[in-house]
């Protein structure tokens, strides 16, 4: 009833850039939330799943990751193996969770205790 009227009034108000990653980020099939996605409405083609260009990088944070899904391709940018892992574990969910779309997520752990 009305609160499904003004959750759609919200969405209305909102930049159409941010409107597209609040409604990806609730649509994203991937556990936990990355701390960022920035998706756009462009369907990916599966036919690039394999072709994944991996870039070690010393800007990111230790386990953090970047994914990069672009019309041609994937790319991987991470750090240490746990952010190439953690990557890897995005994409899997998101090629299980049907529709894949171009963008970049971005994800590093949080306040994760550096010494161990």
């Amino acid at each position: 009833g009305m609160l499904v009227g003004r959750e759609i009034e919200v969405w209305r108000e909102l930049p159409k850039d941010e409107l597209l990653v609040f409604a990806i980020s609730l649509l994203l099939p991937v556990i936990p939330a990355p701390k960022e996605a920035r998706m756009s409405d462009r369907p990916f083609d599966r036919a690039h799943l394999n072709e994944i260009r991996y870039v070690k990088t010393g800007k990111l944070a230790e386990e953090g990751y970047e994914l990069k899904i672009c019309r041609n391709g994937i790319t991987i940018r991470y750090s240490t193996d746990p952010g190439r892992f953690y990557a890897e574990k995005t994409l899997g969910q998101l090629a299980r969770g049907g529709e894949m779309h171009l963008g970049v997520i971005r994800d590093e752990p949080s306040g994760k205790d550096t010494g161990s």
